[in-house]
């Protein structure tokens, strides 16, 4: 049976997501088939977004049901570079409190528990991704 949930492991703790299959089913699977991260690696934040790059492989994931416009919570992949994204609040280019991504995402997975530790993150902070 495949997993439904997927980690994120932070110094400050963890952040539990549920995956959404339904939405982007092609980026799910190949997350998953991705995962478990061997090594932890640095994060960027851009407003109240974190993301860190993943390996290049991902990139054959490519654009599925993007979206630019975002919930607070949402957990997504960027195709063009590849890397993952978690979106807690808005960011440079929101119009209000709900993010926007730079550019089209797959939204993949939404945090059910763990968002209050996003915004204590900081550029260079390391994070590993988990079933």
């Amino acid at each position: 049976m495949k997993p439904t949930k997927i980690k994120f492991i932070t110094k400050l703790g963890e952040i539990i997501t549920e995956l959404r299959g339904d939405h982007n089913p092609k980026t799910v699977d190949a997350i998953l088939e991705y995962l478990p991260m061997t090594y932890k690696v640095p994060i960027q934040v851009w407003g109240e977004e974190v993301f860190f790059y993943l390996q290049d492989s991902l990139k054959s994931i490519g654009y599925e049901n993007t979206q630019i416009e975002l919930e607070i919570g949402d957990i997504a992949f960027w195709p063009r570079d590849p890397a993952c994204c978690l979106f807690f609040g808005k960011t440079p280019l929101s119009k209000d409190e709900k993010p926007v991504a730079a550019e089209p995402v797959n939204v993949f997975a939404k945090i059910i528990q763990g968002i209050e530790i996003l915004p204590k993150l900081k550029d260079a902070d390391l994070i590993l991704m988990e079933k």
